[in-house]
C-alpha cells in the first residue's frame, strides 16, 4: 500500500512539473523546422478536382530573423498564372500580386478564406508551409505517441477550430484537422515527409484532403537552397510586383 502511494505521488509530480503546455509543444515543433536563417524551396503542386488534375509550380522564399518569419511564394508555372506572388509578413499582414491585374492588394477579412490558385490551401493556410504558425494552442489530449493540440480561430475565419497531431518522440507535426464553427469537418492536412538536416527538419510533402468534396491537393518539394543572400528588404510590396525577384 505504501509503495502504491509513493508511486502515485511521483506520477502526480511528473504531470505537474514535466508536462508541456500547448504553446511549448508548438515552439518545439517550430524550432525543429527552422533549419537555417534563410532558404528557397521549389514545390510542385498537384490539384485533383473531380478527376481533373491541375499542376502548379512555386518558389518559396523564407527568412527567419528576430523570432519572426517572413515568406514569399511565387508561381513559376503554368504561364496563365505565372508570377502570381503572395507575401506573408505576419498572420495579420499578407499581400498578393496578380499579374493579370498588375496590382498588389492586401489580403484581409474574408479574403483570407479564398482558395490559393484553386488548391485546398486558403491564403490563411500558407503560413503553414513556411512554419510561421501562431501561438495560443492548448493541449487537448495525448496518448503514448502523440500530443493533440487545439487551436480556436477568430471570428473572421471560416474555420472554427483545428486539431494538430505532434509526435512525442521528435516534436514533428503529422496532421491538422480543420472544422467549421458548427463543428463540421472541412479538411485534413497531412505532413507526409520531412528532410532531416542534422537536428533540423524541412517539410517535404504535404497533402490536403477536402472533407466536403472530391478534391485534394499535394505539395511536393523538388529542391531547397539554404542560407541564400536575402534580407528583410526582399520581402516588400514593390519587390513582389517585379518580373524578376532581386535578392536584396
Amino acid at each position: 500500500m505504501k509503495n502504491k502511494i509513493i508511486l502515485t505521488f511521483f506520477v502526480i509530480l511528473n504531470v505537474i512539473f514535466f508536462s508541456y503546455t500547448g504553446n511549448e509543444i508548438m515552439e518545439n515543433f517550430k524550432e525543429k523546422i527552422k533549419s537555417f536563417d534563410s532558404q528557397k524551396s521549389v514545390f510542385v503542386i498537384r490539384v485533383w478536382d473531380n478527376g481533373i488534375i491541375k499542376n502548379r509550380k512555386i518558389d518559396v522564399y523564407i527568412l527567419y530573423k528576430n523570432n519572426k518569419t517572413l515568406s514569399l511564394m511565387r508561381v513559376t508555372e503554368p504561364n496563365d498564372v505565372k508570377n502570381t506572388t503572395v507575401l506573408n509578413i505576419s498572420e495579420d499582414e499578407q499581400y498578393v500580386y496578380m499579374p493579370s491585374l498588375r496590382s498588389v492588394k492586401r489580403i484581409s477579412g474574408n479574403g483570407k478564406d479564398e482558395s490559393f490558385l484553386d488548391t485546398d490551401f486558403k491564403y490563411s493556410d500558407l503560413n503553414i508551409i513556411s512554419g510561421d504558425i501562431s501561438d495560443n494552442y492548448y493541449l487537448y489530449s495525448e496518448d503514448n505517441e502523440n500530443y493533440i493540440l487545439k487551436y480556436d480561430f477568430n471570428d473572421d475565419s471560416e474555420y472554427g477550430y483545428s486539431f494538430l497531431k505532434i509526435s512525442k518522440s521528435d516534436f514533428l507535426m503529422s496532421e491538422i484537422s480543420f472544422f467549421s464553427k458548427n463543428e463540421k469537418p472541412l479538411k485534413k492536412l497531412y505532413i507526409e515527409n520531412y528532410i532531416k538536416n542534422g537536428e533540423k527538419y524541412t517539410i517535404k510533402n504535404i497533402k490536403v484532403e477536402s472533407q466536403i468534396s472530391d478534391h485534394y491537393t499535394e505539395l511536393n518539394m523538388e529542391n531547397t537552397e539554404y542560407d541564400i543572400p536575402i534580407t528583410e528588404k526582399f520581402f516588400n510590396k514593390i519587390n513582389i510586383s517585379m518580373p524578376v525577384l532581386i535578392y536584396r
